[in-house]
């Protein structure tokens, strides 16, 4: 290779030489500076919404602090019957695979393919109406528009 190399006439190794310097320029920038700028681009605007959502919770959690609360409703019955019978009264009775205690004071609902305004609506009517606190709200989209999986777990009184 060497000897090949010192063949060569002083204009083909100077023209060779800065191919070969071109040659690694673009495959650098091909390989490396191109892919950071394409991911840096990303990350700002991932950046982005990330502090629109945070600047929507904000504005929304100062609303929320406003909010006073109903007095619980004491009709006698156990926290699992009114879970029960308000999901099936608010349209949910479709979507809703089960509803089982945790403890004395506090159950988990299970509901599939409900819709999500419906399953947030009933979910502010029971800590309304009912006085009941959200301890654990898992969420997965389902298939068709605004349909959910969802796992609520729910307790008595404030928190």
């Amino acid at each position: 290779m060497i000897a090949w190399w010192q063949q060569l006439a002083a204009r083909e190794r100077a023209m060779l030489g800065w191919g070969g310097l071109l040659s690694v320029l673009l495959l650098g920038y091909a390989l490396v500076w191109a892919p950071l700028q394409d991911s840096r681009v990303a990350w700002r605007e991932r950046a982005m919404a990330a502090d629109a959502s945070l600047r929507w919770m904000q504005s929304t959690a100062q609303g929320l602090q406003g909010m006073t609360r109903a007095p619980v409703t004491a009709d006698g019955r156990s926290l699992l019957a009114r879970i029960d019978a308000t999901a099936r009264t608010s349209g949910l009775a479709g979507a809703l695979l089960r509803v089982e205690p945790v403890t004395a004071q506090q159950v988990r609902a299970q509901f599939q393919s409900a819709s999500f305004d419906a399953l947030c609506d009933w979910l502010d009517a029971l800590k309304r109406d009912q006085g009941v606190r959200l301890d654990e709200f898992s969420v997965r989209r389902a298939a068709g528009s605004g349909l959910v999986d969802a796992r609520v777990t729910v307790s008595e009184g404030a928190p």
